[in-house]
């Protein structure tokens, strides 16, 4: 009986010491990896211009101004004679509810 305690405690203890070891040997592969990427990402930052700090400016730069035209127009609505909806004389000839014609007098 005792043999078979200490076996099962050896086990226990062997399986705890592997556990640890796979997971400091995925670390360390994930660290290499991370590591292998930044440098990776600084050469071919370097290759296309991008990315490097030397060419960032100490401000901000602002955009470009553009200038923004707004066109309001005002549209006033008359109501129709006959059903009472409301009708835009400018664009509108004829009452696009009842079709009546467009009295401006």
């Amino acid at each position: 009986m005792a043999r078979s305690r200490r076996f099962f405690y050896f086990l226990v203890i062997i399986s705890l010491i592997v556990a640890l070891f796979f997971s400091i040997l995925l670390g360390l592969i994930i660290f290499i990896g991370d590591v292998a990427y930044f440098f990776y990402l600084g050469r071919s930052a370097k290759k296309s211009g991008y990315g490097s700090f030397a060419n960032v400016p100490d401000q901000p730069q602002e955009p470009a101004a553009q200038e923004e035209t707004i066109i309001e127009r005002e549209s006033v609505k008359i109501p129709c004679k006959y059903c009472k909806t409301l009708i835009d004389p400018v664009t509108d000839k004829t009452c696009p509810n009842c079709g009546a014609p467009i009295d401006l007098t």
